[in-house]
């Protein structure tokens, strides 16, 4: 093998912030997306429920959808079939407490029967009413189960003895009103309702059944009288939280009779994103998520996080206008949005920040295949990518720093980086699919080794896996098998011989793990996993056997792992993760039939 030394060029692009908008401190936010590719029925999602079966319901301008987390299940309208939906555009959703389903659309309820898989129908209105379609928006089942609905009809309760709906107009709301138009209902602590129309908010006293004049201090702002209510929530403190059409959201104090508006500011700094709110939820009383017409405004401890539509950005949201919001029972936050299906927020997920390849004026990793990864302490990495060379990245400081492996004319040896790993002086072994570099992170120089040979087994340089030790490099080959390289940069080789049983199963090494016995190392191949005592210089191979269901299911590995409590788990090439009894000696494999998302299981 020779040796020969170069200086790296590099180039650094520092990140200025992360993807936000408004405030400049908002935390990343990663969304999982589903959208017709996935299956949805339709991009235009108005109203989302999770069942007490664990179901998710999504409503949208084009069908229901059943989403039981791999899969969408979709009902329609159908004329020919009078057991279908009576309209495909989906409003609101209800699941009461016996546990049926409501259901309303653009032309009345319906009622799903979940044992024949069907639906029924009922009306809000006389079908030969002068009035238009029977438009549903909301539900509500309040204390007493008694149910309500919020239609453009006005309010109406349900009297489910005669099968028919009771009407409750203000005495403001004649034929044709925007105050007949009800587009949400809240029940406050005391019983009361509050109806949200299409011009105001109206008080509904539900035991003697009439209309009640509002809070005055509620009746004194134009935009919140004029405008159309599209949500209201109620805190723990007793405050309440009133989303408008055009006037942004206002947070009412009943204590201290006090209303406070938020609005859209000028400069766009730690205000709403938008005047037009749909939807808000509560995630508690210091933390409010609220969706507007032009992205998620996240109100917390007084200050908002805004989020909007990229393009550049693959985990962000889909669609800047967000109509509703729900949290399942992990915790787990749905988003439906306009146009952009369903975005979902995972519980923990704030945890992970996404570092993606560098697009437009968009900072990133030179590369988007990302093929090892090495972690540098204090919040800084190492990342090998599949074409864009060595990446450097410093979470604090936020900077990217990219490095193309370059040799001693500064032509390029290889930016297809496959294993990495810090020596006992820090420096960086960059495993290449073109030869074997020593980084040296203080000076930036960066020594290349490539095999003497005239006429190298082509794996020879195809470096897959690495591990530094103290008097020297192990190193993995996709062809050319194991080799121990000492200070002096002789190489020791490992090779498979098939007439030897205590030799090495594979020449083809994907991954090198120290074991517990620091005198031992466990070699992941293309031909199972061997354990090689480096003082006998004997592999010990496991591989799969027919006759025996507890040897290893597969044998092409990927990836080997140490947990905490010393346990050797493999990951392999399509069967799966398998888990090693190291008492017993016996493989125990998890594969999809187990529920494992996938067969191929890699890590670094």
């Amino acid at each position: 093998m020779y040796v020969y030394i170069c200086r790296l060029v590099y180039t650094a692009v520092f990140l200025c912030g992360l993807v936000s908008y408004g405030f400049p401190q908002s935390p990343k936010a990663v969304f999982k997306h589903l959208t017709i590719n996935n299956g949805l029925s339709q991009n235009t999602v108005y109203c989302i429920l999770q069942d007490r079966e664990g179901f998710i319901w999504i409503g949208t301008e084009d069908g229901l959808n059943k989403y039981d987390g791999y899969e969408f299940t979709i009902y329609k309208h159908n004329v020919n079939d009078k057991n279908s939906l009576s309209n495909s555009q989906i409003n609101a959703l209800l699941e009461d407490n016996q546990g049926n389903l409501w259901i309303g659309t653009s032309d009345g309820i319906n009622f799903f029967d979940r044992n024949h898989n069907r639906f029924s129908h009922i009306y809000t209105i006389s079908k030969s009413s002068s009035e238009a379609n029977d438009y549903i928006t909301a539900f509500l089942q309040d204390k007493k189960a008694n149910i309500w609905v919020a239609t453009y009809n006005g309010l109406k309760l349900y009297d489910p003895v005669n099968k028919m709906f009771i009407s409750y107009l203000s005495e403001n709301d004649g034929p044709g009103t925007a105050n007949k138009k009800v587009q949400t209902i809240y029940e406050d602590n005391r019983g009361m309702l509050w109806v949200g129309t299409s011009k105001g908010l109206s008080f509904f006293d539900t035991g003697k059944r009439r209309y009640l004049p509002a809070p005055p201090v509620l009746q004194q702002d134009s935009k919140l009288t004029g405008s159309a209510i599209r949500a209201i929530k109620q805190d723990k403190k007793g405050n309440y939280w009133i989303a408008t059409e055009t006037g942004g959201v206002f947070n009412y104090n009943p204590e201290k009779n006090t209303c406070i508006n938020y609005r859209q500011q000028a400069n766009g700094t730690n205000s709403l994103l938008s005047n037009t709110v749909r939807d808000i939820f509560m995630v508690d009383d210091n933390e409010i998520w609220m969706g507007t017409r032009e992205g998620l405004s996240i109100l917390k401890d007084g200050r908002f996080s805004n989020y909007k539509y990229d393009k550049y950005d693959p985990d962000g949201l889909s669609h800047n206008s967000v109509r509703s919001i729900i949290k399942d029972r992990s915790g787990n936050i749905w988003l439906g949005t306009f146009a952009g299906g369903v975005n979902i927020f995972y519980a923990g997920s704030n945890n992970f920040t996404s570092f993606a390849e560098a697009i437009g004026t968009r900072p990133g990793l030179s590369h988007r295949v990302v093929s090892s990864i090495l972690n540098n302490g204090n919040g800084t990495f190492w990342v090998g990518t599949e074409g864009g060379g060595l990446n450097y990245i410093d979470r604090k400081k936020n900077l990217y720093q990219s490095y193309p492996i370059l040799d001693q004319q500064k032509k390029l040896i290889s930016n297809n980086v496959k294993s990495l790993c810090k020596d006992q002086n820090g420096n960086i072994w960059v495993g290449a699919f073109d030869g074997l570099a020593n980084f040296n992170v203080k000076t930036h120089m960066v020594t290349v080794y490539r095999s003497l040979a005239s006429n190298p087994n082509p794996g020879e340089n195809q470096i897959y896996a690495l591990s530094a030790t103290d008097n020297g490099l192990w190193i993995g080959t996709n062809g050319a098998g194991l080799q121990f390289m000492n200070p002096k940069g002789r190489i020791t080789s490992y090779t498979h011989n098939s007439k030897d049983v205590h030799g090495i199963s594979s020449n083809n090494i994907s991954s090198i793990l120290k074991d517990v016995d620091q005198n031992a190392y466990w070699i992941g191949t293309q031909r199972g996993i061997n354990y090689f005592d480096t003082n006998t210089r004997k592999f010990t191979q496991f591989k799969y056997n027919s006759s025996d269901k507890f040897s290893l299911q597969y044998n092409s590995v990927l990836t080997l792992f140490l947990d905490s409590k010393q346990r050797l788990w493999i990951g392999t090439e399509g069967g799966g993760l398998t888990y090693f009894d190291r008492k017993n000696r016996r493989f125990y494999a998890i594969d999809e039939k187990e529920g494992l998302t996938n067969d191929v299981v890699t890590c670094h």
